[in-house]
């Protein structure tokens, strides 16, 4: 089945070219993955960031790194005790290094919620800090 990305390049400003598929990643579903946005190796491309389901515990953060004409995928940093589904994904350049980095909402059980940080190197992941925030109601967040 999988996740074909479809991306619509600019022509010109305000103008678009018809949608291209950029990537097809054939081995997971919409319903075992999530998906965020940013530039991870600053390059001044927007990349894609997957959170994928690996296996019956684990993930895997995947880089869809953009060339300009296609997505090239990068295994970014994998776990085997970190679950997809008690997790919700965005990205942000928390560090100002100009590079996007995902933040990981995890669901810490009695409506808790932690949050992870993982600090882009351009070329992959690296695991940060976590803050347990007891105000965080996990199923009233929503990352932006």
């Amino acid at each position: 089945m999988g996740i074909r990305f479809l991306v619509a390049p600019t022509l010109l400003i305000g103008t678009l070219a018809p949608l291209q598929e950029w990537a097809d990643v054939a081995d997971t579903t919409q319903a075992q993955s999530q998906v965020a946005v940013g530039d991870v190796n600053r390059d001044g491309m927007e990349d894609v960031v997957i959170l994928l389901a690996t296996g019956a515990t684990g993930s895997e953060l995947v880089g869809l790194i953009s060339t300009g004409t296609h997505f090239s995928r990068v295994s970014m940093w994998t776990s085997d005790s970190f679950q997809e589904s008690a997790s919700k994904i965005a990205a942000a350049d928390l560090n100002g290094d100009g590079r996007g980095d995902p933040v990981v909402l995890n669901d810490a059980g009695s409506a808790r919620t932690r949050l992870y940080e993982f600090s882009s190197t351009g070329s992959s992941f690296r695991s940060g800090f976590s803050v347990l925030d007891p105000l965080l109601v996990w199923s009233e967040i929503q990352p932006f």
